[in-house]
């Protein structure tokens, strides 16, 4: 008598729903033309008042950035990101990371510049192009600074310590 053993139940596949279902969202929180577009009264097309808006916004957050730096307050172990050991003594007043950003007032919070022990210090302020010309010529001569060439040669950093990537991006 050969036994017959059912075949094991099938395992359904929870992805293609969930991709239906992130498809499903995306396309009911598409913009129309019609939420972007209004009709003057002199039958010109323009933009909406609040894309409008949106545009001078973005626009001007392009127009007043800064490239700055966090510099370490004290001496003492970092966390570093880069780092084998995850932690890296900088000397007070050494760089921990070089940045840009176009909205300063939520890029760190005072907390936050407390608890990592750093200060937030601009070094140039322009337009975004400038400033990110700026932040990746910084980023890019950062192995070559005072502070990273008076380390021993196995201890430089080819960015700073709070960096999680070498890429100049």
């Amino acid at each position: 008598m050969v036994k017959h053993t059912p075949p094991p139940p099938q395992q359904h596949s929870t992805l293609p729903i969930v991709i239906g279902i992130v498809a499903a969202l995306l396309l009911l929180a598409a913009l129309k033309w019609e939420d972007v577009a209004r009709r003057f009264k002199d039958g010109t097309w323009g933009l909406s008042e609040e894309r409008q808006q949106q545009m001078d916004e973005t626009l001007g957050r392009n127009e007043h950035a800064e490239q700055y730096v966090l510099i370490a307050v004290v001496s003492g172990w970092y966390e570093c990101y880069l780092c084998k050991q995850r932690k890296y003594w900088l000397n007070e007043g050494e760089i921990a990371k070089i940045g840009i950003t176009t909205n300063r007032a939520e890029r760190y919070s005072q907390q936050w510049l407390q608890e990592h022990r750093v200060r937030y210090h601009v070094e140039i302020e322009g337009d975004l192009a400038v400033v990110r010309k700026a932040e990746i010529e910084r980023i890019a001569d950062y192995p070559f600074t005072p502070e990273n060439m008076s380390r021993p040669k196995n201890k430089r950093l080819v960015v700073p310590v709070f960096h999680k990537t070498y890429l100049l991006r």
